[in-house]
């Protein structure tokens, strides 16, 4: 009997531990996911910066303008791993759970958009699980001095 009662005593201990460390592994995947998320936006804004300079240096102020339509994953090289590609509005109709954990450029709003896997500790004004990021191009007057990826949605996440 005594050994019955410490088998459940051991048991219930490495239950514990075990539901613990489980916890623990969801909050660093979710941390995990939220660097790699800041990591790429810093890539694309890399990216958007190098993009501006090299029209800036061309002179080619018509492709300016058309700089904040482009796709900014194409200008990464080697692309962006979780990167699932450029979609239309008809694909992504209705359908919020596209591609999560993965990035993608939605063409008619000229967004990067990642949908987020692990949300635990993410809230957005709209109650949505997408960070949206464009390309934002900077200009005094009519004098362009630069480009950068902005948030579209403000987001917390931790």
């Amino acid at each position: 009997m005594r050994h019955r009662f410490e088998f459940g005593v051991v048991l219930l201990a490495v239950s514990i531990l075990g539901l613990v460390l489980a916890e623990r592994l969801q909050y660093v995947e979710e941390r995990n996911e939220q660097i790699q998320v800041r990591l790429a936006v810093r890539l694309l804004d890399a990216a958007v910066r190098i993009r501006m300079a090299e029209l800036l240096i061309a002179n080619d102020a018509q492709t300016i303008e058309r700089l904040r339509q482009e796709n900014p994953f194409d200008w990464l090289s080697p692309q962006l791993q979780n990167y699932a590609g450029a979609r239309t509005a008809q694909q992504l109709q209705g359908r919020e759970d596209v591609a999560q954990g993965r990035w993608y450029f939605d063409t008619t709003r000229h967004e990067a958009v990642y949908t987020v896997l692990n949300g635990s500790h993410f809230s957005s004004r709209s109650g949505s699980r997408l960070i949206r990021y464009r390309v934002q191009v900077i200009a005094s007057g009519r004098r362009l001095e630069g480009a950068r990826i902005e948030v579209v949605e403000q987001y917390n996440w931790f």
